[in-house]
């Protein structure tokens, strides 16, 4: 409104005439260009926004950091009031929390189990002995454990894979009696042997890649390996070695013997191996051996006692002598099944002491 005052009188001051006198003319002059004026729009000047957004902005900015820092403030107090007030519900928590824990770690442990049971029968390997003269089918193997710890309880299965010599055997499928529930350590070499009766002539061929080794753990074939080593003994005319009395080795060799000597006493059939030490120089003999045996000392020391051959009559009695640097008997010792199973050992070290031992508890087993 003032603004429209002060533009009025500016019209009048220019308008007016310089007469002292205010005329007509001046009148109707004065009153025109009131009226183009009113004719004339009024401009007006328009708000900026910017400012105004700029304002909320600000605001809502403040409003934000207040708030952050208010529950940052207070929520560790509140948190220390509820674990205050309510112990017993933060102890459920953290138990339930390390039951959880616990058994994750128990399932991982569980499936990483089924990924080692190879590591328990690491290297399987294993044979065949078909003895036509004593009419009898001989199966043997062995593994080592390379797992870290002892393994689980097991079983090892023969499975003959040939249903064409049904009745040739008892059973085509079988366990074996020294790996019916057995364990093992790591780093153990396990063997395990069983044989059984021919009822019928069995061929190689009928066995090549026909033999299998199952190894089981909670009834669970958990590794396989079929033999490929396959022997065959042919029945022979010469006569089962006539075995040495115990009582004759004893009263016949004797220390300081020469290699020529022994030769004569026990012949040339000997197998020289070396002592569990590994700087004895012996040599061994099979006394009254089933035509073919043959006792394996791998995997085991090479001078292990093959006492299942003992045991099952495959050979009678087991001589190792001893040479010295002179190539002379330096001590010797040898092994027997007696009556009833008993094992008997005699041995005569080299200052000439003699030991006996008789094992009266039932034989080998």
């Amino acid at each position: 409104m003032g603004d429209h005052m002060n533009r009025l009188n500016k019209i009048i001051d220019e308008q007016m005439s310089t007469e002292s006198v205010f005329n007509e003319k001046d009148e109707q002059y004065i009153l025109r260009k009131i009226h183009e004026q009113k004719k004339r729009p009024v401009l007006r000047r328009r708000r900026s926004f910017v400012p105004a957004l700029l304002t909320v902005a600000l605001f809502a900015g403040l409003l934000l950091v207040s708030y952050t820092y208010l529950d940052e403030f207070f929520q560790p107090k509140q948190q220390a009031f509820q674990d205050k007030k309510d112990p017993e519900m933060k102890e459920v928590k953290d138990m339930k929390d390390n039951e959880k824990i616990a058994d994750e770690r128990e399932v991982k442990e569980e499936k990483s189990e089924e990924h080692t049971y190879d590591a328990y029968f690491t290297h399987p390997n294993g044979g065949v002995e078909i003895n036509k003269e004593a009419g009898t089918l001989k199966i043997w193997g062995g593994f080592i454990n390379l797992a870290e710890k002892e393994s689980p309880q097991f079983a090892v299965k023969a499975n003959i894979l040939n249903p064409n010599l049904e009745g040739a055997i008892k059973e085509l499928s079988f366990y074996f009696k020294d790996a019916r529930y057995a364990n093992t350590q790591h780093d153990e070499v396990f063997q395990f042997t069983q044989e059984v009766p021919l009822l019928k002539d069995v061929t190689k061929e009928d066995l090549e890649n026909k033999v299998q080794l199952a190894f089981i753990v909670d009834d669970k074939v958990v590794k396989t390996h079929v033999i490929e080593e396959i022997h065959v003994i042919e029945k022979s005319e010469t006569p089962v070695e006539e075995s040495m009395k115990v009582e004759e080795i004893k009263k016949n060799l004797k220390l300081g013997m020469t290699q020529k000597e022994v030769i004569t006493l026990f012949g040339e059939k000997y197998t020289a191996v070396e002592g569990a030490k590994g700087n004895e120089n012996f040599w061994r003999f099979d006394i009254g051996a089933d035509p073919g045996y043959a006792f394996s000392t791998e995997n085991k020391l090479p001078d292990a006692i093959d006492d299942k051959g003992l045991l099952d009559g495959t050979v009678d009695t087991i001589l190792f002598v001893e040479w010295n640097e002179n190539l002379k008997v330096n001590s010797f010792s040898f092994y027997n099944l007696l009556e009833y199973g008993f094992k008997y050992t005699y041995r005569v070290f080299p200052d000439g002491t003699v030991k006996e031992d008789r094992e009266d508890d039932g034989g080998i087993e």
